[in-house]
């Protein structure tokens, strides 16, 4: 079962290590490049996942929440 992503990491580094896949890896993930979280999120389309919203408490404040 691959559930597990350790083993499934541990199968996709072992299959590019044996060139069978090219070597990948997230640029957020890479200490050698420096990435803008922001811009990564933009590329990989999930900036409306960490985009701030604004919410209204029962008193009428606003609030904005992450």
């Amino acid at each position: 079962m691959l559930n597990d992503f350790d083993m499934v990491n541990a199968i996709l580094d072992q299959m590019a290590q044996e060139g069978t896949i090219e070597p990948m890896v997230e640029p957020i993930d890479d200490p050698s490049v420096e990435v803008n979280f922001w811009d990564w999120a933009d590329v990989v389309g999930c900036v409306d996942d960490f985009a701030p919203v604004e919410m209204i408490d029962e008193n009428g404040e606003t609030w904005i929440v992450e």
